[in-house]
């Protein structure tokens, strides 16, 4: 039996964040066996791994500036692995719909599906945080356009974000599955009880065991 092709989105910034606040080095993590670990753990085959930040900025520091780019640039030459950065979010809500609905609009959607999909990711625009709009809605876009052209056939989201919702429920809509996995710390209890069969913890002994670069 041929296994189902998954497709993994990881919310970087989110990620990072709580592997930090669970006492978690970020640069200790191996990005090509997590994403194999999570894949397998949910009985599926990764076609694609997307990674997704913000944009990093040298006014934060030269050093730091580089760092983050070099691990950029590392994680798009692994196999199978995309990186997706986007600015951080300096227009209105307003003309980050607007744009939003182009992107929506690009798509083929039958009359029914486009007004649903505008009015979710307007709804997903208004509950995310200022700072990371653009890539929350860089996710979500993905998500269900991807699952529109029958990319994969299981969408699995490494992230503790409730506001990723109304996209999971999309690409159900599409005839495909979904998965959520996170940190125990950061992981919506909205989120887990929408997919309660669905979701799995990235507790710390299993990242240190078999998703490290020492393991």
């Amino acid at each position: 039996m041929t296994s189902k092709r998954a497709m993994l989105f990881i919310d970087g910034n989110n990620f990072y964040h709580n592997l930090r606040a669970s006492n978690i080095s970020p640069s200790s993590i191996d990005f090509l066996k997590l994403s194999e670990v999570v894949c397998n753990k949910f009985h599926t085959s990764r076609v694609k791994t997307i990674y997704y930040n913000s944009s990093p900025s040298i006014e934060s520091g030269q050093q730091a500036y580089y760092d983050q780019m070099r691990f950029f640039g590392e994680l798009q030459n692994l196999p199978k692995f995309e990186v997706k950065l986007r600015k951080l979010q300096k227009h209105s809500n307003a003309e980050v719909i607007r744009k939003a609905h182009e992107r929506v609009d690009a798509l083929i959607l039958c009359s029914k599906c486009k007004p649903i999909v505008r009015a979710e990711f307007a709804e997903t625009i208004k509950r995310s945080k200022y700072r990371e709009k653009g890539v929350d809605v860089s996710i979500a876009i993905d998500m269900v356009a991807l699952a529109y052209s029958n990319d994969y056939d299981v969408c699995i989201l490494l992230s503790g974000d409730a506001d990723f919702i109304p996209a999971l429920e999309l690409v159900q809509l599409l005839g495909k599955e979904v998965r959520s996995t996170f940190l125990k710390f950061g992981y919506s209890t909205q989120l887990r009880q929408k997919f309660h069969s669905n979701f799995m913890y990235l507790d710390k002994q299993l990242l240190e065991e078999h998703c490290s670069k020492e393991s």
